[in-house]
Formats: C-alpha cells, structure tokens, sequence
C-alpha cells in the first residue's frame, strides 16, 4: 500500500514528520525504517516504533517541492514505501 502526503514548511523551519503503519501491519511489526530525501533536505532524529516512524526535516528553498521517501521492512518480511511531498513556503515558517 502506497501512500503519499502533501506538507507545506517554511524554509527556516524544522518539521517533525510522523508516520503511523498500524493498519498496514496488522499483527506484523516493523524491524528497519529507511528515510531518505531530495540533496537539499537534511534528515534528523530517524526513529521508530514497532508500529510508527519518524524524522525531523530541515533546509529546503523557497517555492520548491521536494519527495521524502520512508521504507519499511517488517519482521515478517513484507516491505512497503509511503511518500512524503514537502513544498517550501514563506507561509509555514
């Protein structure tokens, strides 16, 4: 299941994205959490839970949209990608 989010963030900004997978994994836990993102973007504070992943998003310019990718691997094997699309205002600073 693919699923994609829609944020804004200002450039100077910090923005802590979360993710909840409880419904996918049903009774399966998440064993490996892989964050990554357009050069421009700085990932920090990876975590997760058996259920749940987050980071911290800083940088980013003005007026650009950027894609932050989160793959899961779950102890039961299954692996699955959900998107985060980041787009840069003056607005949500």
């Amino acid at each position: 299941m693919t699923q994609t989010r829609h944020l804004p963030k200002g450039e100077l900004s910090v923005l802590n994205i979360g993710l909840d997978w409880a419904d996918w994994l049903e009774t399966d836990t998440i064993t490996l959490s892989e964050w990554t993102a357009d050069a421009e973007l700085t990932l920090s504070r990876k975590q997760n839970t058996t259920t749940t992943t987050s980071c911290y998003v800083s940088g980013g310019i003005l007026n650009k949209t950027y894609q932050i990718t989160n793959k899961i691997t779950t102890l039961d094997g299954k692996v699955d990608t959900r998107y985060v699309t980041i787009v840069i205002d003056n607005q949500s600073a």
